[in-house]
């Protein structure tokens, strides 16, 4: 990697990147809950169960205390970064404007990998035990529909429900009269050929990443419909410096400036029943 950094450069860099990422439209932390700042080997989040009224009794009596459940959840973080050295023989043979390029593509770099956490997580917990089968088809009306359903059998939330999936089930769903006929949805977006919400779902739709993106075992893709209180999202402390980081250091032995950016996060389900598998086949 070949980068021009005179000592302004490196002074002005982490700015370049900090203010890339947070221009950047993020698509999954925010659909999730999200703690910053911890301090340790492993995170912990209290989840606060259901629990039900009782009779009023006798009045004026003592109203007994009762024990809510509390589940405490435990997650570790997953500590990403990469190093780009830039020789110092190299410094000035490029162009200035491959700074912001590599701040730009460090900056998406850390926000994809943030993502990819977060689907990691969701396809391995095993509090989620909800699925609608591939039934051989891929993303179909019918599916969208039975994943509504199971989150509705226990009272999910309406609101704030997400469905993730590849480009490819969004092609799906696009040649089904029902999702682009203003006989069944009065959503222009879905007649324009851009689906961004169906039956009560924000959906965001994934392309082939480096990472991995959204699970494929053969044919079959694993898709996601959950609501935002059954995940967190938890940034650790990094030496005190802001969390996701980039750093510009000098190594004389390699006489190369090191722009390393760097990632310590770590993602988990809380809510199992918020959260469906959708599995989709793609043959």
């Amino acid at each position: 990697m070949t980068i021009s950094l005179s000592a302004v450069a490196i002074e002005q860099f982490p700015d370049m990147f900090t203010n890339v990422y947070q221009a950047i439209n993020k698509m999954l932390p925010p659909t999730i809950q999200n703690q910053r700042g911890i301090i340790g080997d492993a995170w912990h989040a209290s989840v606060v169960g259901q629990f039900t009224l009782d009779d009023r009794g006798a009045y004026q009596s003592d109203i007994p205390p009762s024990d809510v459940p509390h589940n405490d959840v435990v997650g570790t973080f997953q500590n990403k970064i990469k190093n780009l050295p830039t020789d110092a023989f190299q410094q000035g043979e490029v162009k200035a404007n491959e700074r912001q390029n590599l701040a730009k593509i460090s900056a998406y770099a850390v926000s994809r990998q943030e993502d990819q956490i977060i689907i990691d997580q969701m396809a391995s917990d095993g509090l989620v035990t909800k699925s609608v089968p591939d039934g051989g088809v891929n993303l179909t009306v019918d599916k969208i529909r039975e994943a509504a359903r199971l989150l509705d059998l226990d009272e999910v939330p309406p609101e704030n429900r997400t469905f993730i999936a590849h480009v490819n089930q969004k092609d799906s769903l696009l040649s089904q009269t029902e999702t682009t006929s203003a006989d069944y949805n009065t959503v222009r977006t879905l007649v324009t050929g851009q689906i961004d919400t169906f039956y009560g779902f924000k959906f965001l739709w994934f392309g082939n990443r480096q990472e991995g993106g959204i699970p494929l075992a053969g044919d079959i893709r694993t898709c996601f419909a959950y609501h935002y209180d059954a995940m967190i999202a938890s940034y650790g402390d990094i030496m005190n410096f802001s969390n996701p980081d980039i750093e510009v250091v000098w190594d004389h032995r390699s006489q190369s400036h090191l722009v390393i950016p760097k990632l310590r996060m770590g993602a988990k389900v809380v809510l199992g029943d918020g959260i469906v598998k959708v599995d989709c086949n793609e043959a």
